[in-house]
């Protein structure tokens, strides 16, 4: 395609010559020119742009016709050409034939490397310009088994050498600026290509002025650099190495309106970028959605049924909020980290829905649903069904806020399959994390670190306590008791997990007693011990510090002391302290921590009025934060407090 291309141009070239001389063409030249791009198809155009040229040579000279703006030809004695001013013409004269240089070549070499490593399966192209050139390949090169690849340019001018790896899946392309040095080499060297690095941020989006960027740690890196771009000014406005760390936070907040480029790379021990990945995102400007203080269910009694609704307690106001305003039954609320969102569980109809709308009840999506169920239909193994249904159970955030994880029980032809699922929150990338057999998972917590869930299900009689890495792997039974286990809570190191313990023991005479219990173990399973006996317990809550742990019991809060995380306990039964905090008449559930641990919130109601207290750490205190009377025939649940 080259010598064609070659011969084109060159006809052309010559041609143009001819015209501007006014001289008859060297046709000879021409014929070879043909000759030598090849081809009929252009033999037959030269052939008759020569006929053409030959005709004209023999016609009305060129200045005859009037022309303007060529440069008049010197009389064979040297004299310039007299001009005439009333013809505006001149009488040329016929130079000696043109003679054109012939069109000299640049040869670029080098040798694609990966990590210290040939690279043998390469595309080499070159195009005019710099990196950010759109323009279509010059000039495409070659590659040997030993990875040295050689690329021949025949324009002047800047060009790019693009070296890629052929699996473009995997590879980024590295490009290299060279200058056409006519008749030379022009050695690169070593060109090394980067595999791709997996940075987890979405291409153009909206981020918030102190975005956090995270990657997938990547086989033998050592270091990771993150640059960061202002693409208005093209200056770097961030430039550190992490070493092996994989999560970046900006400090200083970003300018809104501008557009930024975020490049991460990976480089080996020998100092090598080995894996890269870039993205684009814009700053927002528009204002950060304001955090909750708390969010709660309450049911509700209308003429012909019950319903559940989503409230908020907005900053300094005691009034809540119904955001989710509707007659669907909505529950179990769930905050992200960051309280900015609201994740929450609605049936309509019969139907199941996972929704996430704004702490203040705006842009409400509903990413996932049970009818159509894609989310079944569209996963590996996925069970040929002709009449499907689903519900959904607890919903929680991945401690960074990127991800929702819920367990779904999906029915299939009347066959039950339970598992847990984890989805963005827009309700891309869902995956199941585990298939479970018996029964749903329930209580699902994640660790802080992100990497496991824990959970509760049926094993054989009884329910024990599992966990599972979230890629699905390194599913364990931690408990594996003659026991029901349940409300199981991460510590807040991820080192320690609590949970309460229920059974019923026969004696020899028939006699039933209900054992009871909370124990704490390690994140393994190992060194379980009892830290209360005798007393029935739910919703159990580390405070932030991980020195106490409370819990509703009897229909009243309870708190124990937990000071010692890792240390030896000699005597089980006296070790703990614990306390009664409520010790009312009333029914008081659902305790939560305020996040610095100062504060407790929980639900509770009587014969007068449903509420939602807080209360100081020890006890003190209490009042009711929000009240609704019985009139209203309101239930309260779930609070989550910011």
């Amino acid at each position: 395609m080259l010598s064609h291309l070659t011969a084109r141009n060159t006809v052309v070239f010559l041609s143009v010559i001819a015209v501007l001389s006014g001289c008859t063409p060297n046709t000879a030249n021409l014929e070879d020119a043909a000759e030598a791009g090849g081809g009929d198809s252009i033999k037959a155009s030269v052939d008759a742009t020569l006929e053409a040229m030959r005709e004209d040579a023999t016609a009305t000279p060129i200045s005859d016709q009037g022309s303007r703006g060529v440069a008049p030809t010197p009389k064979t004695d040297g004299t310039p050409i007299a001009k005439d001013d009333s013809t505006d013409s001149e009488t040329p004269v016929t130079p000696s034939p043109t003679v054109l240089a012939t069109k000299t070549l640049t040869t670029v070499t080098g040798r694609a490397m990966w990590n210290d490593q040939p690279l043998k399966a390469v595309d080499v192209i070159a195009v005019v310009g710099d990196a950010d050139s759109e323009q279509p390949p010059v000039a495409t090169g070659s590659v040997d088994t030993d990875g040295y690849i050689t690329i021949t340019l025949s324009r002047s001018g800047l060009h790019t050498i693009w070296v890629t790896g052929t699996d473009t899946d995997e590879y980024w392309g590295t490009g290299s600026k060279v200058w056409p040095d006519p008749g030379n080499t022009i050695d690169l060297g070593d060109v090394y290509v980067n595999k791709k690095l997996t940075l987890h941020h979405e291409l153009d989006a909206w981020m918030t002025s102190t975005p956090t960027f995270t990657w997938e740690a990547f086989p033998d890196a050592v270091n990771y650099h993150i640059d960061l771009f202002d693409t208005t000014t093209d200056e770097a406005v961030i430039q550190v190495e992490l070493g092996n760390a994989t999560e970046y936070t900006v400090e200083t907040p970003l300018t809104p309106n501008i557009n930024y480029i975020v490049n991460v790379r990976a480089e080996s021990a020998s100092g090598i970028g080995i894996a890269y990945d870039r993205h684009s995102f814009d700053i927002s400007d528009a204002p950060d959605i304001e955090k909750v203080h708390a969010v709660f269910y309450a049911q509700h009694w209308f003429s012909d049924s019950y319903t559940s609704q989503i409230y908020i307690i907005e900053p300094n106001t005691k009034s809540p909020k119904n955001i989710s305003n509707d007659r669907f039954w909505d529950i179990s609320p769930t905050l992200s980290p960051d309280g900015t969102k609201i994740a929450f569980m609605t049936a309509q109809e019969g139907d199941y829905e996972i929704r996430v709308m704004n702490a203040d009840g705006s842009n409400q999506i509903s990413p996932l649903s049970s009818s159509p169920l894609t989310i079944f239909s569209n996963l590996p193994n996925a069970p040929m069904c002709t009449n499907e249904s689903a519900y959904f159970e607890n919903l929680i955030w991945s401690p960074d806020g990127r991800n929702l994880a819920f367990p779904a029980t999906h029915y299939c032809d009347d066959k039950a399959f339970y598992g847990i699922y984890i989805m963005d929150p827009d309700g891309s990338n869902v995956y199941k994390v585990t298939n479970l057999d018996q029964s749903p998972a329930l209580n699902i917590d994640w660790s802080p670190d992100g990497s496991k869930i824990i959970f509760e299900a049926l094993e054989g009689d009884y329910t024990d306590i599992f966990s599972v890495d979230i890629d699905g792997s390194n599913i364990h039974n931690l408990t594996n008791s003659d026991n029901n286990d349940s409300y199981q809570k991460w510590s807040p190191d991820g080192s320690k997990i609590i949970f309460s313990v229920e059974n019923d023991i026969s004696d020899e005479t028939g006699r039933t007693t209900l054992l009871t219990g909370i124990y704490v173990m390690d994140a393994d399973g190992s060194n379980l011990y009892s830290m209360a006996n005798s007393i029935p317990s739910s919703s159990l809550s580390w405070s932030p510090d991980g020195s106490k742990i409370i819990f509703e019991a009897y229909s009243d809060i309870y708190v124990m002391d937990y000071g010692c995380i890792g240390c030896i306990v000699i005597d089980l039964e006296y070790e703990f302290n614990l306390y009664n905090l409520t010790n009312s008449d009333s029914f008081d559930i659902t305790p939560m921590w305020s996040p610095d641990g100062s504060k407790i919130i929980f639900s509770s109601y009587n014969d007068d009025a449903y509420a939602i207290y807080v209360m100081d750490a020890d006890g003190s205190n209490q009042k009711p934060w929000i009240e609704f009377t019985t009139s209203a025939d309101v239930s309260v649940y779930m609070p989550h407090l910011l």
